[in-house]
């Protein structure tokens, strides 16, 4: 019964084309481009629509009534002001947590590539097995993919080599990614 069983499941996974010792994980073909990927909806598109050197924003770690905002042009500080306030501003009296102070820092990328990018690395990343994470590090200003924590040497090695190619492939600068290891997500 065991050696049935174990020759019926070689079989349907030759049949299906998958292969359990595969060598190379899987990254995009090198004509790949990120021209195709539809709008989706994601928090701050409005505030960084109506400001597109928005960057993103945080709140001080030990003090929340600070929210440290990136700007990828400075002169746009009061217009980016006037738009929180708007925006948010509402919200935030609501929660009783409206922050006292906007404290504008120089930031290297938009909301809207850092999202670009990231919306272009969602059709790869999850595809290479090892990767628990995927994001906008609003912190940091700056994508994030987390590793598994717990990958063995020679297995993480190829997974930020997948990671390295599919990043260069679809022409994200380098730069803008962050690759942390990170331990698996949990599911609620």
């Amino acid at each position: 019964m065991g050696k049935r069983f174990m020759m019926l499941l070689g079989a349907m996974l030759i049949l299906s084309g998958c292969n359990l010792f595969q060598s190379h994980l899987p990254v995009p073909p090198p004509e790949a481009t990120c021209e195709e990927i539809p709008e989706a909806i994601a928090p701050y598109m409005d505030l960084a629509q109506r400001v597109p050197a928005f960057g993103g924003m945080f709140l001080d770690e030990h003090d929340n009534s600070i929210l440290y905002v990136y700007l990828t042009d400075l002169s746009q500080e009061e217009a980016l002001k006037r738009a929180i306030e708007e925006l948010y501003g509402p919200r935030w009296l609501e929660l009783h947590m409206y922050p006292k102070e906007i404290r504008v820092l120089p930031g290297q990328y938009s909301y809207l590539q850092l999202k670009f990018w990231r919306d272009c690395l969602s059709r790869w990343v999850p595809l290479i097995p090892g990767v628990t994470s995927l994001g906008i590090d609003q912190g940091k200003n700056r994508i994030t993919i987390g590793i598994d924590i717990g990958l063995k040497a020679a297995k993480k090695r190829k997974v930020i080599e997948a990671l390295e190619t599919t990043i260069e492939r679809l022409s994200i600068p380098r730069e803008a990614v962050i690759l942390e290891e990170m331990p698996p997500a949990v599911p609620k």
